[in-house]
């Protein structure tokens, strides 16, 4: 397997693209979360590439924002972007990991290995920087995207498949899924703005 990147590669590479510090510490806490539930489950059963999943934590946004007439906007295909930013740096892996952390329902099937699954289950437990519960993250990314159709409808349709997921993750750590916001203790190396 090719080399992965360590924790400093992975912050150069999202300041050399201009991702914001709130983007920053939000892929820090999901990183974090991650490899909790990785630590627990790799302590029952070595099955967990932790190296793999903390690179594709920390990189999973890098493809966030874009540059419009001298504005950072959202990027509707932000997945696919930070994949090809991940790729041009040589860690197809990492991308492969990272592209699947925002799968619809309809793409459930490409969480198909435990990087993933985690990557993804993390990324939904946490709102900006701080881990909550699956249902307040559900219910304040339903209101931050109300206003675009069809959006609200969509992140309902896979609640319960992030539910059966939560309930696979934490059964496999044999934990709590409140266990993991102990997380929010761990101090963040990026600073807020």
């Amino acid at each position: 397997m090719a080399r992965l990147p360590n924790d400093a590669e992975c912050f150069s590479l999202l300041e050399r693209h201009g991702v914001p510090s709130n983007v920053v510490r939000h892929s820090e806490r999901v990183a974090g979360a991650a490899m909790f539930l990785a630590h627990r489950i790799n302590a029952r059963k070595p099955s967990v590439d932790e190296e793999l999943l903390r690179a594709a934590a920390l990189l999973h946004d890098i493809g966030k924002l874009c540059e419009k007439n001298g504005k950072l906007v959202p990027r509707k295909d932000h997945e696919a972007c930070g994949a090809k930013i991940i790729l041009a740096e040589g860690w197809p892996a990492v991308a492969s990991v990272a592209e699947a952390h925002n799968v619809s329902a309809e793409e459930w099937g490409k969480l198909d290995t435990l990087e993933r699954k985690i990557l993804f289950y993390c990324d939904k437990r946490v709102e900006h920087d701080a881990v909550v519960s699956l249902a307040e993250r559900i219910k304040g990314t339903k209101e931050r995207y109300a206003k675009f159709e069809g959006v609200p409808e969509k992140i309902e349709k896979f609640r319960p498949l992030a539910e059966a997921l939560e309930r696979e993750l934490c059964g496999l750590a044999k934990c709590k899924p409140s266990e993991l916001e102990s997380v929010n203790k761990e101090r963040l190396t990026t600073r807020g703005e």
